[in-house]
């Protein structure tokens, strides 16, 4: 009898947990919006394109900034449908901002760039850009052939090739083996630092913070951080700017043709 009552207790207790565990579950999802509960990303992403195809594209949205906020997801593609669907609405500002977004991780992304370069072109502002040096747009275009973790795989790649070669030389008896598996060592072992550095440099490109577009219709760049400063010049929604520096909610910064200024911090979006 005493094991009985024992066993009732026990399950009495475990039901009321699981009954306070529900409860304590449902109160933390109740602020969620109800469409998106229980959800996965790709079901959602499935909503957000049901939701553009049919001319909704502030519900589509809300959709992807719900993956990209809440879930965490982050993808070349989510921002360029992010940046679609911006683009329907005329939202110039947010259509760029997530296009850019988007470009960071794809660089080479040829739709991508066109649908920036349209958006660009819907923008007041007309900046003429300071012309690259050919060795310089030679680099970016090179830099940018692969991700980040493609170079850092190609660089795993290269070493281990220029320890093969580097090996021939030491282990080789004929000249003209022991010269080929030197200098071809060297080769490669200087490739290899390329493709590091390069991997290196894209990767700190993709998490940098020093760029954002005007979200303000009209800006106006002082020549310090003080409102009362000289005004230098009107930048207008869209535009792209980089920041150069910060202070008491101040951003210096620079734009294509090279200009320099002050702006309030609360009148960009950060790429």
């Amino acid at each position: 009898m005493k094991q009985i009552i024992f066993l009732t207790a026990i399950l009495c207790l475990a039901f009321f947990g699981k009954a306070q565990e529900t409860e304590q579950d449902f109160t933390t999802n109740q602020d969620q919006p109800e469409v998106f509960i229980e959800k996965t990303a790709p079901a959602l992403m499935d909503s957000a394109l049901s939701a553009y195809n049919a001319g909704m594209y502030g519900t589509a949205l809300e959709y992807y900034r719900y993956v990209l906020d809440t879930m965490k997801l982050e993808s070349a593609a989510l921002y360029y449908n992010m940046g679609n669907a911006a683009f329907k609405r005329n939202d110039l500002a947010s259509a760029i901002l997530y296009y850019e977004k988007a470009l960071k991780l794809a660089p080479n992304d040829e739709d991508l760039i066109f649908n920036l370069g349209l958006a660009n072109s819907r923008i007041p502002d007309r900046i003429e850009a300071v012309p690259e040096m050919f060795l310089a747009r030679w680099y970016t275009k090179v830099t940018h052939l692969l991700t980040p973790d493609q170079w850092s795989y190609l660089t795993l790649g290269v070493f281990a090739l220029s320890l093969i070669f580097l090996a021939l030389y030491f282990i080789s008896y004929r000249i003209v083996l022991r010269k080929l598996g030197f200098w071809m060592g060297v080769v490669l072992f200087l490739a290899c630092v390329f493709s590091l550095t390069v991997s290196h440099q894209t990767a700190n490109e993709q998490t940098a913070q020093d760029t954002g577009i005007v979200f303000s219709a009209s800006l106006t760049v002082k020549s310090s951080p003080e409102e009362s400063s000289t005004d230098l010049f009107v930048l207008h929604e869209g535009t792209k700017v980089w920041i150069l520096d910060s202070i008491n909610g101040w951003y210096k910064i620079k734009i294509a043709n090279g200009s320099v200024g002050w702006i309030p911090m609360d009148e960009i979006e950060v790429i």
